[in-house]
């Protein structure tokens, strides 16, 4: 495992860390711009604070204790409406082309048989958030940091006080689970599709394969034009305080 980027002020972000933390013990941890390692490598936990720029105040870190405690905790004061950050599990393309050949990314979604995941998590939160795999697509058969997606796809398995973006298409069935599914752009251009599961879930298996291929069904895009870059697990954070501690997690691919 590899922590890349500590800093001194982690140990004060620890400190406020613990009001929200009841479950935390000396852990691994990582600041802004950082990142953690887990499995040789194979994916990473990334502390990543994309929309930070719009809270004076606030703060964010990414924790390992052990392959099954693992996670986020923020603190982001607002009142404004934009994601703050997404703390996620990455596995394959961020900006980087960090693919491990362990993970089978890029994958033709044209020949893609199965994206299995298991995610358990306890969470202690408020504000305004949610918890999502977030799923990457793209052209080319081995995007780099530089390659803009194609599409992105969002699973959102429980959520509080936000909305995806995009319009509301309706409800669909897929594997005999309910889902709101939403259509949007983002203003870098590329299409952003959004999959929320009704009941919401802490503790969920499932195949995200089928909810790629209803988008090929539906004329949405062409799987034959596309190639799954990534696989996310994390939070997009709009404003509240909060920890997410992911217990058990599992990704396989073919």
């Amino acid at each position: 495992m590899k922590i890349s980027g500590a800093t001194a002020g982690a140990v004060m972000v620890m400190m406020m860390a613990c009001l929200y933390a009841p479950m935390v013990s000396a852990a691994m941890t990582s600041m802004a711009g950082d990142e953690i390692q887990i499995d040789g490598g194979k994916s990473y936990l990334n502390n990543n604070q994309w929309g930070a720029a719009d809270v004076e105040e606030g703060w964010q870190q990414v924790f390992y204790h052990s392959e099954h405690d693992m996670g986020w905790r923020w603190h982001w004061p607002s009142t404004t409406e934009s994601v703050k950050a997404y703390p996620a599990l990455v596995t394959g393309w961020h900006w980087s082309s960090n693919y491990d050949p362990r993970s089978h990314l890029p994958a033709a979604l044209s020949s893609l048989h199965h994206v299995r995941t298991h995610a358990r998590f306890a969470l202690n939160a408020d504000g305004r958030y949610n918890v999502a795999y977030d799923l990457w697509c793209h052209t080319s058969s081995h995007a780099r940091w530089y390659s803009s997606p194609a599409a992105e796809v969002m699973v959102w398995l429980r959520s509080i006080n936000v909305h995806p973006a995009g319009d509301y298409k309706g409800r669909v069935t897929i594997d005999g689970r309910h889902w709101g599914f939403y259509v949007g752009s983002l203003p870098t251009g590329w299409p952003v599709y959004t999959f929320v599961l009704e009941e919401g879930a802490d503790d969920l298996s499932m195949d995200l394969q089928p909810l790629l291929g209803y988008l090929a069904r539906t004329g949405h895009w062409r799987s034959d034009a596309l190639f799954l870059s990534s696989v996310e697990l994390g939070s997009e954070i709009y404003s509240g305080s909060g920890e997410l501690h992911l217990l058990d997690w599992q990704l396989e691919i073919d």
